[in-house]
């Protein structure tokens, strides 16, 4: 090969029978229609180069083949973005000595035994908006060998209704706000006579989340009528409290550690003499 190539390459099945089966009842219901078959499997789009030989090595690898058949639409990571998979992959590929391939992303492909178009259909089902987006073929993956142009920021425009603006952006963008963060956002926003940039909202939306903020655990609550002094997480962090022998530390650095059982550990000395030794995890 003189230049790049770029494969796509169909894997095995993506999810169990009894799986699809629950998308595909989610799916119907959604759509209000009666799809009786559905089937996923995983595709590999694989940026390769002109070092590239071992083509039996990676198909046995990633348990694959050429695709021959082609899904109505596929479900991937959002454009410009790359997956924690295709990371650890890369560098399992690397590992097993497998050379020449610049890149690898995982999708979902999905079939279907209807005739409507895909543009009519609601897939919100079957993808997480905040970190994948919809390809209906392969031309509209993007190809992963070459680096995505920066995108420039979109201003929400607000001048014609702040809160219905940002409700919009809310849904397109796939930010998950409540209800009391937009009233905040069209607050803030309509105060300072501004529009704000979908950047600002998608930072917005991170930072405040329940992941970072742990609001929600850490709210004030009320059980018939009778306030309550401890909020979830203090409840939560109770159970670490008290005579606990075996708790190193929690609630620390996002991590708790705790003391494990005596085992017997099988070592290796520098002579290459190996030896079993007790060891407290």
């Amino acid at each position: 090969m003189s230049k790049n190539l770029n494969l796509l390459l169909q894997g095995p099945s993506t999810f169990s029978p009894s799986k699809i089966s629950s998308l595909r009842s989610v799916f119907n219901s959604t759509n209000d229609c009666s799809i009786e078959e559905l089937a996923s499997y995983e595709y590999y789009s694989v940026d390769l180069n002109q070092d590239f030989f071992d083509q039996a090595k990676l198909f046995k690898l990633l348990n694959c083949r050429e695709s021959k058949n082609l899904p109505n639409f596929f479900i991937g990571p959002r454009s410009g973005t790359i997956s924690p998979w295709a990371s650890k992959t890369s560098e399992i590929i690397t590992n097993v000595g497998i050379q020449g391939v610049n890149r690898i992303e995982k999708y979902v492909g999905y079939f279907f035994d209807n005739h409507i178009s895909v543009a009519n259909l609601n897939l919100l089902s079957l993808f997480d908006r905040m970190t994948q987006e919809v390809f209906i073929s392969p031309i509209d993956i993007p190809s992963i060998g070459s680096s995505p142009k920066r995108k420039p920021l979109i201003q929400i425009d607000i001048t014609k209704g702040a809160k219905d603006s940002l409700i919009a952006a809310n849904q397109d963008l796939g930010l998950a706000l409540s209800r009391d963060e937009i009233n905040y956002l069209d607050n803030f926003y309509s105060s300072t006579s501004r529009n704000p940039t979908d950047a600002e909202l998608m930072m917005f939306a991170q930072a405040n989340s329940e992941h970072c903020r742990h609001k929600i655990f850490n709210a004030a609550w009320i059980i018939n009528s009778i306030s309550q002094e401890e909020s979830l997480f203090d409840l939560i962090k109770k159970t670490s409290k008290g005579d606990k022998s075996d708790l190193i530390s929690a609630y620390k650095d996002n991590a708790a550690v705790i003391s494990g059982a005596e085992v017997m550990t099988l070592n290796r000395n520098l002579k290459n003499y190996y030896s079993f030794s007790s060891e407290k995890n």
